[in-house]
């Protein structure tokens, strides 16, 4: 079983980084709601991830793996954005165990993006 990445931590910086920061053009009200909203979104991301894979609907799962590539590149996470990747290259190659192995590890990764994401959202 290969090793989990482990590029996002709970005891990562809860300062934005300067890339975040760049992102929204230095604007600490601005990145305060892209916060929110992928606070708000990415639960149920995650949860119809695995209900799509619980009912073999591989499709739903590449466009919401696909998804949250794209939400959670705006957080320098790049563990997320490549196990959703990884997730999603699975599903459409209709490799299930694979695709269940890196679902697990991305939900683990999720886990410790949001809790990140609310420590940082307390300091903006």
């Amino acid at each position: 079983m290969p090793t989990p990445l482990r590029l996002c931590t709970l005891t990562d910086s809860a300062v934005p980084s300067r890339d975040m920061l760049d992102r929204v053009g230095g604007d600490r009200e601005l990145l305060a709601e892209v916060i929110r909203f992928f606070l708000e979104d990415c639960p149920p991301l995650v949860e119809l991830m695995r209900q799509g894979l619980a009912d073999g609907n591989y499709v739903a799962v590449q466009r919401m793996a696909h998804s949250l590539t794209g939400s959670a590149g705006n957080f320098d996470a790049p563990a997320v954005t490549t196990l959703s990747r990884t997730l999603e290259a699975h599903a459409l190659a209709l490799d299930i165990p694979a695709a269940h192995l890196a679902f697990s590890q991305l939900e683990t990764e999720t886990g410790h993006l949001l809790a990140r994401l609310t420590a940082i959202l307390a300091t903006l």
